[in-house]
């Protein structure tokens, strides 16, 4: 399962058994964040508005709780990836099963006139709409500057 987003709140150690079900079934998991000292946090910051407070320090915190998920979880023997990124992205996304057969994406527009609480999101499987699937996988594919977050840096 592949989560790319500027800021992560559905993936934190408070949702540790969702996540341990989900890799108990095989499901692979790597989180990508904005990086926290990125120029588009700023412009995300915009986008995003004041509904979700600094964005930058959000980032960090979310950093900061991935870790120790990432932590738990390598104590119980599960690896939890943790990556960031610097670049613009247009949508949100989550991957589910990209090495299966029929994998599933799932995106979410960032639009400036929505709130964030209020933004469409649609999901396809490349079975059922393959076009749809292979242009927002190709966007993914084209990110630049992904690195492994440093966890270490939060100890």
């Amino acid at each position: 399962m592949l989560f790319v987003s500027a800021y992560h709140e559905i993936v934190t150690r408070f949702k540790k058994r969702e996540i341990l079900e989900s890799i108990n079934k095989g499901v692979t998991m790597t989180v990508m964040t904005l990086r926290p000292d990125s120029r588009e946090v700023s412009k995300k910051q915009k986008l995003f508005g004041r509904s979700v407070g600094n964005l930058r320090s959000i980032i960090r915190k979310q950093l900061t709780e991935l870790c120790i998920q990432k932590e738990e979880l390598k104590n119980l023997g599960i690896d939890l990836f943790v990556k960031t990124y610097d670049c613009p992205l247009s949508y949100s996304y989550i991957i589910v099963d990209r090495k299966s057969e029929n994998p599933l994406i799932k995106m979410e527009e960032q639009e400036s006139s929505r709130d964030p609480h209020d933004r469409e999101s649609s999901l396809a499987y490349r079975s059922d709409n393959s076009i749809f699937y292979e242009q927002h996988w190709k966007e993914l594919e084209s990110i630049e500057n992904i690195v492994d977050y440093d966890c270490a840096k939060d100890s």
